[in-house]
Formats: structure tokens, sequence, C-alpha cells
């Protein structure tokens, strides 16, 4: 629902249906797995008595409880997170985030940022999800993030807003901080991957406020063509060695 005065509002969208149905099913296979594994060598004793063969099957019970609970917990992430969508609303002079955080399960956090307070914005990939070949080869879904610096009380805060593979709602964001006169640069240094914490959000601040090699980014429209274009910029300006 748009909120009055507002130039533009989103809510972020659920994952693709397939994605969703494809992880839950997968992730509910792992832990029926886990189940088995725990359960089976107790029904082996039971039928056949216990001997050095269902013995041996005890040895998968630990692995079976790290199983059951690993996949257990990661499945309820993907749930809270899949029904705990940030909103955006995007003001003349204001963004008004609500944004969910696990450690604030029961309400969303509410951040109002004033335009005159960002510092840098950087457009940058991230890593979505990595999958493996037969071979074990692993390659990375991407999508991309926004980075925004901004003032906070005395000290300098990170928004990151996180598009879907689709890069859905990227345009709202550009179109506005092109209106905004609010300059975007991109680097296609990875400081973020889904699920994973390689950096805590100052380990960000500090890297970006160094200065990493970048170029502005220039979007006329056209996302699929802006998103292919961008890394040949990049890499043209810089080279592979500045990665």
């Amino acid at each position: 629902m748009q909120t009055q005065g507002a130039i533009a509002q989103y809510q972020e969208k659920e994952m693709d249906r397939f994605w969703w149905y494809f992880i839950m099913l997968t992730l509910t296979v792992g832990r029926l797995t886990g189940i088995a594994f725990v359960a089976g060598p107790v029904v082996a004793i039971i039928y056949f008595g216990a001997n050095i063969w269902t013995g041996l099957f005890l040895v998968l019970t630990p692995f079976g409880l790290w199983i059951t609970f690993k996949f257990y917990n990661v499945k309820r992430d993907f749930i809270w997170i899949n029904t705990h969508r940030n909103t955006y609303t995007f003001y003349p002079e204001t963004i008004h985030v609500d944004t969910w955080e696990p450690n604030h399960p029961n309400r969303p956090l509410q951040k109002q940022i004033a335009l005159k307070s960002i510092q840098k914005i950087y457009l940058a990939p991230y890593v979505w999800n990595t999958n493996y070949n037969y071979r074990r080869k692993s390659y990375n879904q991407t999508s991309f993030i926004l980075y925004i610096l901004h003032s906070g009380k005395d000290t300098t805060e990170l928004l990151k807003v996180r598009f879907a593979l689709n890069y859905e709602n990227i345009a709202i964001w550009l179109n506005y901080l092109k209106e905004k006169n609010i300059p975007v640069q991109f680097t296609p240094k990875i400081l973020y991957v889904f699920r994973m914490h390689i950096y805590t959000d100052a380990e960000i601040i500090d890297i970006l406020n160094n200065n990493p090699p970048t170029v502005p980014v220039h979007y006329e429209g056209d996302l699929e063509q802006m998103s292919s274009d961008i890394f040949d910029e990049w890499y043209q300006a810089h080279g592979e060695n500045d990665a």
C-alpha cells in the first residue's frame, strides 16, 4: 500500500516458487535421511539382535543427529527469511526502511535515512547460492546488492539492500537515486554471501571507505544491458589485478 507523500514503495518479494519448493524438498529429504541414520541402527538391533554388524551401524547415529539438526535449522532460517521481508519507502528527502533481523523476530526495526546523510553508495555482486556439479566443481549464483554508507549517531552506518536473482526492484533504487543526483559506484568485490557472514558491517564500511577501484553506474532503463556492461567497463578501467 502506497504511503501518503511517498514517491515509491515496495516490499521484498518471496523467493521464486521453483527455488522455494526445490530448497524445501532438498532440506526435507536431508532431514529424513538424518532421522533414518539415527533410527536405522536401533531398528537393526531390534530385528537382528546386537552383534558386530548391527553395532557398526551405530557409528551413523552422531552423523544422523548432526544432519537432522543442521537441516532443521537451515529450513527454519529459510522459512523465517521468506516470511519476514523488508519494506522500503521512498520520500522526497528520506528513505524509510522496515527491516527484519533474527535477533528482533517480533517486529521490524524502523530506520529513516535522510538523503543528505548519505556518504557513498556502491553497487556490487553478492553470492546468493553456491552450486556444485557432478565433478564437485562449484559455481556461484550471484545478484546485486547496494551498500549505502550514511551518517548515523556519531559514526558511519551501513544499509545493505539485496536484490533477487532477476534483479527485481533495482530499477526503483537507481531511478530514485538518479533523480536525486546521488552517484552510485560499482565494484566487483564480493563482500556478502547469503546466509554467511564473511564480513561484519564495520569491516565492510572500512573496506569501502578505503576507496576500492570503481566505475560509475549509468542506468538508462535496461537492467540486463547494464548488468552486462558494468563488469566490462570495470575490467577495461582497472584490469583483473584490482578485482
